[in-house]
Order: structure tokens, then C-alpha cells, then sequence
């Protein structure tokens, strides 16, 4: 089945996650009371499990002890937290989790998690997406600051290897376009071999639909990373809709999912058990979470068609 991304944009689904309004006060709230940067809304955590109550989840570089922060001055998050917008009174259980320690994850074949490199060594990266685009005929995607360090390291854009990781062998790609704009993290690469698609193995994932807007209910849903010939496990923590600072770039409405994959994931695709499509990965901060570039931010700039028949 192929499915129009553009044409799925409008279709509205319901019990969605807290609006920005309710995160912009909530935000006001923590920064100026509690002294908190950095949350979203999400799954609670209690002993290493996910509930599926919708809490604040509060993103700290070290929790502190009630005697810590009383000698810092600094008040202690409540067990519940009650918010206030103009027109409601909302109550969320809160939740205070570690930061954790950022890395971003460098670069990404041809299946969805084979990897993309430049000819002359440098950054790699992983194959998120393959299908038609409206403009340039059979492509693939890949994480935009990806690209962004193959070029960076003396590779001519034109000039991407994609290559199988279980095969070793390669073909040539040219970067149609890369965007390395906070959560606007992806780059639309043209395969060489326009004309013969028979090095294309697509089939066997049946990724034909994204899934472009979580709900409440999917809090703790299982996802899984498509990379180096795996499906990784992962657990859907929530979105992130205010902006945070990841290696110096800003980044809002993202997905949040437990840790996930490594050095040169980058690019690949967040799937359920349906093979629906959520997003792909942007980068992890080690120990703590992974944040994914949301699917819905690839369909509104792109025009394209999941798999690889022209029909």
C-alpha cells in the first residue's frame, strides 16, 4: 500500500498528548519555581517500569535530596503538580529523571538501516526511509547533520556511498537536500541506479505509513530502531514540544523514547509492530533518552511515497 504523506497531514486523530499552550504554562511553572530547564510530558518511571499515567517528567543534570536543595534554596518538586492555562486547571503526577550525557550520533543501505558515508572517509550515518519523491524520483533519508559532517570532512555531496552491511558492497547517491534545522533533522538522497530498483530489498519491512500523531493511550507502547540489520527496542516516553538545547542547536516537537542504538544510527527509522513509521533518530543522550526528528515534520516539507513501485 502506498500512502501519500501530504495526504495523510490533514487527517486528525484524537486523545492527543497536552497542547503548547499547556506546555508553555507548565514550563513558566517549573522554570520560575522549581528551577527546571528542561521536561515533557510523558510516562512516569516507578522501579524501572513505565506507567501509563501522563505525568511531568522533569529532566535534571543530578537529582537531589530534600536536604540538598533546601540548602541550595531551591524548592522541592511536589509528588503532583497543578497547572493553570486561561480557561482550565490541569493536575499531573511529576517525575524527575537525569539528563544524561550527550552524544550525537554521526552519520547512516539499501534497506532501511544500511549505512550512508562519504567516499573519503569521515562521519556515517543509517538509511531511515525509502520511496518516491514527487521531484526526484527513488530516494532514501537519512539525518541532515549527517550529511552535514560527510561534507564537512572533504566529501563532495554528490559523492554519498550507501552501502549494504551485510554484503559490504555499495552504490552512489548525490544529497538532493539536507536540513540540519533544529527538529528539521533529514536529508533526501538520489540513488545512482534510477532506472534498476533490483538492489533495493524493501519488501521484507513493509514500512507503507507513518504514524503521525501519538496519543496518550501510546505511552510505553514498544518501538523498535531499524539499524545495522536489527530491530532495537524501545519504549515510547512521550514528545517534547518546548525547545532544549541539544550540541548547541534547538530542538522542539520531538519524540522521546527510552535510550536506543549508537555512534552512526542516526537517520533510522522508529517503527511499531504495525510498521508504521513514528520518525527517525536525531541523537541519544547516553543513559538518560533518544530524541527522533517526528515524521510529520518530513511530511510537511516533502512530497513522498513510501516504497519503491512507480504505480
Amino acid at each position: 500500500m502506498q500512502i501519500r504523506l501530504d495526504e495523510l497531514a490533514s487527517r486528525k486523530q484524537k486523545q492527543s498528548l497536552p497542547s503548547k499552550a499547556l506546555h508553555d504554562a507548565a514550563s513558566l511553572l517549573l522554570k520560575s519555581r522549581y528551577n527546571i530547564e528542561h521536561f515533557y510530558f510523558g510516562a512516569k518511571e516507578t522501579k524501572e517500569s513505565l506507567t501509563k499515567a501522563l505525568s511531568i517528567v522533569c529532566l535534571v543534570d543530578e537529582k537531589k535530596t530534600k536536604d540538598e536543595l533546601h540548602n541550595k534554596n531551591v524548592k522541592c518538586l511536589p509528588k503532583t503538580l497543578e497547572i493553570r492555562t486561561k480557561l482550565n486547571v490541569f493536575r499531573f503526577k511529576t517525575d524527575v529523571q537525569n539528563f544524561g550525557d550527550y552524544f550525537i550520533e554521526n552519520t547512516a543501505v539499501f534497506n532501511p538501516g544500511d549505512n550512508v558515508k562519504g567516499t573519503k572517509g569521515g562521519a556515517f550515518g543509517t538509511i531511515g526511509l525509502i520511496g518516491r519523491h514527487s521531484e526526484y524520483g527513488l530516494v532514501c533519508t537519512t539525518a541532515g547533520h549527517v550529511i552535514h559532517e560527510i561534507v564537512a570532512h572533504g566529501n563532495k555531496p554528490n559523492q554519498i556511498l550507501i552501502q549494504d552491511r551485510e554484503q559490504g558492497a555499495y552504490i552512489y547517491a548525490s544529497t538532493k537536500r539536507h536540513f540540519r534545522i533544529g527538529q528539521v533533522d533529514y536529508a533526501i538522497l538520489q540513488p545512482s541506479q534510477q532506472s534498476n530498483s533490483e538492489w533495493i530489498d524493501y519488501q521484507d519491512f513493509n514500512i507503507d505509513e507513518p504514524y503521525l500523531q501519538p496519543k496518550k493511550s501510546d505511552l510505553s507502547r514498544s518501538l523498535w530502531l531499524l539499524t545495522r540489520g536489527q530491530a532495537l527496542h524501545t519504549r515510547f516516553r512521550g514528545i517534547k514540544l518546548d525547545s532544549f538545547i541539544f550540541a548547541g542547536k534547538k530542538f522542539s516537537n520531538v519524540i522521546i523514547t527510552d535510550p536506543v542504538g549508537k555512534k552512526g544510527d542516526s537517520g533510522a527509522a522508529l517503527i511499531d509492530k504495525d510498521f508504521r513509521v513514528w520518525g527517525t533518530l536525531i541523537g541519544t543522550r547516553v543513559g538518560a533518552f533518544s530524541v527522533f526528528m517526528r515524521i510529520s515534520t518530513l511530511l510537511e516539507k516533502e512530497h513522498f511515497i513510501f516504497g519503491i513501485s512507480e504505480g
